[in-house]
């Protein structure tokens, strides 16, 4: 609120209040799910429950579009990198990526039921199939969610798991920062011009070239923005406008669209600066520690939400994930104390070594 004030722009002001939103819809939910007994259980149902009716209107649409008709389910991506020219499905969100983060924990608890409680395998296929459909980079880290619930992995020691966590977050960044191109010009390269790099190379080796995508370059957008305006930033949402500066320096490339951050803890350095980032790793590191606390928690459905945050903070490197309203669900369910007598296997078990 005091960056939106600071900022004096009627649009920081408004996006500052729908912040303030999305914290008093946390506590709505979290003051709901210390009403009743099974109301973790219960939302976590109902929640997979509507997924399920958005996947498949997501099928629908995405037959449609195969058919001809494109329609709001569905992205047509022209050059898209590896693939060419595709069709993306994205539900009823903003875009493929959203639509993966949507049906995440969904996807999570479903397969959580079938592995732990043998209930159908009929939602993990059908979430599984759309979120292929979607052909996002965030479609690895939903199976990483998937092994580190899974029984399988039970036996696993913790320093197994952390480096299965390590090596997919560095596959994940590393796979979305860059692109492998063959050794050649890049304007002469099938992304020649389109909106997915800068056009800049950062290593090559042999007869292939590393190209930065523009993931990288709105990180350096971010930096220099907060380093120009380091108290407190240029506002809320008003990122993208402030872009157009850095193109007429030449310091963010001219051919790309005006996104917003992309980038959870760079966009709280360059929309609230130094103050806003100190928030954020407060907030972050509070609800780390609480989730901790609650570890030993008899419900499933905690474990679930703890594996769920945990790659929230993975896709918080390329994503903006403190607007996502289903976050904020997820850490009232992840927060509140939960009420059933058996306890169900958790990916980090409190007496492995």
């Amino acid at each position: 609120m005091i960056a939106a004030l600071w900022a004096q722009q009627l649009g920081a002001i408004l996006e500052a209040i729908g912040r303030v939103y999305l914290i008093l819809m946390f506590f709505v939910f979290a003051r709901f799910l210390q009403e009743g007994k099974n109301t973790l259980v219960h939302l976590m149902n109902y929640w997979t429950k509507g997924a399920i009716l958005l996947a498949l209107i997501t099928l629908i649409g995405y037959i449609l579009a195969l058919l001809g008709w494109t329609n709001e389910c569905v992205r047509i991506y022209e050059n898209y990198p590896y693939f060419g020219t595709v069709i993306r499905a994205a539900g009823l969100t903003g875009g493929s990526g959203m639509l993966v983060v949507v049906l995440m924990l969904p996807m999570l608890w479903s397969w959580y039921q079938f592995r732990y409680n043998k209930k159908s395998l009929f939602e993990p296929i059908l979430f599984g199939l759309v979120l292929l459909l979607t052909l996002s980079k965030e479609v690895v880290l939903v199976v990483l969610g998937m092994l580190l619930i899974d029984p399988l992995l039970e036996r696993w020691r913790n320093w197994q798991k952390a480096g299965l966590l390590i090596l997919t977050t560095l596959f994940f960044i590393a796979g979305t920062h860059w692109i492998i191109l063959p050794r050649k010009p890049i304007q002469d390269s099938y992304l020649g011009g389109m909106q997915y790099t800068p056009e800049k190379v950062s290593l090559y080796v042999g007869s292939f070239q590393l190209v930065e995508t523009t993931y990288l370059e709105l990180k350096r957008a971010n930096w220099l923005i907060g380093w120009q305006h380091p108290i407190f930033g240029v506002g809320p949402g008003q990122f993208n406008q402030a872009l157009d500066a850095l193109k007429q320096k030449n310091q963010y490339a001219r051919h790309l669209p005006n996104y917003d951050p992309h980038f959870t803890w760079g966009g709280a350095w360059s929309e609230t600066g130094a103050l806003g980032l100190l928030s954020l790793l407060f907030l972050w590191i509070v609800c780390g520690k609480c989730l901790l606390k609650n570890r030993n928690s008899p419900h499933p459905a905690q474990h679930v939400i703890a594996v769920f945050l945990l790659l929230m903070l993975i896709i918080s490197t390329c994503m903006d994930v403190m607007n996502f309203r289903q976050l904020w669900l997820a850490a009232a369910i992840g927060l509140t104390e939960g009420n059933a007598k058996e306890r169900e296997p958790l990916f980090f078990l409190p007496n492995s070594p």
